[in-house]
């Protein structure tokens, strides 16, 4: 029994390491400067799927939005308006 209860456990820890590794991915394709604004703007709907950082993915799709720049930047900065707009109605109560 107690090695069940150990091996849950670890499924459980590396369940939960998986879902900040992806997390910190979105992150890094929003912030990438090589990648295409197509995979930013997936990214940043993916944010949608973490509500247990939604407060954070609300303060930084407001401030994210600011500082987009290039001609087909307004994709992204629709998809992060969006998003904020889903986790503040969804998961917040701001």
């Amino acid at each position: 029994a107690g090695s069940a209860v150990f091996y849950v456990w670890n499924a459980i820890k590396e369940l939960k390491n998986n879902e900040r590794q992806k997390f910190f991915d979105l992150m890094r394709i929003i912030d990438s400067r090589e990648l295409p604004i197509a995979s930013k703007t997936a990214a940043a709907y993916h944010l949608r799927f973490y509500p247990n950082h939604a407060k954070f993915i609300s303060r930084f799709c407001s401030m994210a939005s600011t500082i987009v720049e290039g001609e087909s930047g307004f994709m992204l900065v629709s998809e992060l308006e969006l998003t904020k707009a889903y986790v503040e109605k969804n998961y917040t109560k701001l």
